[in-house]
């Protein structure tokens, strides 16, 4: 097996490996020749699957579950992803960041959810479905930090890993990229979706993702922006009122 460049998946629980054969599915579909290794603690997982089974050897019911196996990717180069997933179109160029980066990842919608947390809003949380990253010292110093900090701090005030990555990406000493949310679409949430990119990968625990990328390919077949997710009337109202006292406005300026 090539290890050079990688999919990493972690499952624990037979839930969750269940949950990653469609992710799985859609790798093969669109990632096609990058190895997949998937870590987990199920003894039952078919022939043919994956290209790499790794045993998880703590096994638990937690979101740090995660992290070691990251620090132990058997990639120089992985694209980590969660099991509820859907990559539905070709995006090999999810690894070009990496040819200057370190790490690449896309914001949290949320940008900031924790009371807990202590850096400025300036600074939005990342989501850690979708992560991107070389195997470099500094990267897995900064996952071990990750890991410290959640089981020590964050994660006795809340189960989300994410507050303790947004904290040790700031405090890493790596150059780190911001990914656009057609690479990590969280459907729960409104987004905007960028003019002439199509949506990579769809994230949510939902068993709709085909559906959701079939609808989202038509509503953005002209190539402009697309919202997808709910408009709050008063929103709505107010952009359309200020476009056309925008245009009143010049016309009876001439």
């Amino acid at each position: 097996m090539n290890t050079k460049r990688g999919i990493l998946f972690v499952a624990c629980g037979e839930k969750y490996v269940e949950e990653a054969k469609t992710a799985i599915a859609s790798c093969r579909a669109h990632l096609k020749g990058y190895p997949i290794a998937l870590v987990t603690d199920s003894k039952s997982v078919p022939a043919g699957l994956v290209d790499l089974i790794i045993p998880l050897e703590k096994p638990e019911k937690s979101f740090a579950v995660k992290i070691q196996p990251l620090i132990n990717t058997p990639f120089e180069e992985t694209l980590f992803l969660d099991t509820d997933v859907l990559v539905c179109e070709p995006c090999d160029e999810i690894f070009a960041p990496l040819e200057r980066y370190d790490l690449a990842i896309a914001h949290d919608p949320y940008r900031t959810s924790y009371k807990i947390e202590t850096l400025p809003v300036s600074i939005p949380m990342p989501n850690t479905g979708v992560i991107v990253y070389k195997r470099t010292e500094g990267v897995l110093r900064m996952f071990r930090r990750w890991e410290e900090r959640h089981r020590n701090h964050f994660g006795k005030h809340h189960g989300n890993d994410q507050p303790a990555f947004r904290e040790a990406m700031f405090e890493a000493d790596i150059r780190h990229f911001i990914l656009p949310p057609e690479y990590n679409l969280r459907t729960f949430f409104p987004s905007m979706i960028g003019g002439h990119i199509d949506v990579k990968i769809i994230h949510e625990h939902t068993p709709y993702l085909h559906e959701i990328a079939r609808v989202l390919k038509r509503a953005h077949a002209t190539g402009a922006p697309t919202i997808y997710g709910r408009l709050k009337p008063g929103l709505v109202w107010f952009y359309y009122f200020t476009k056309v006292r925008r245009v009143l406005n010049r016309w009876l300026n001439k």
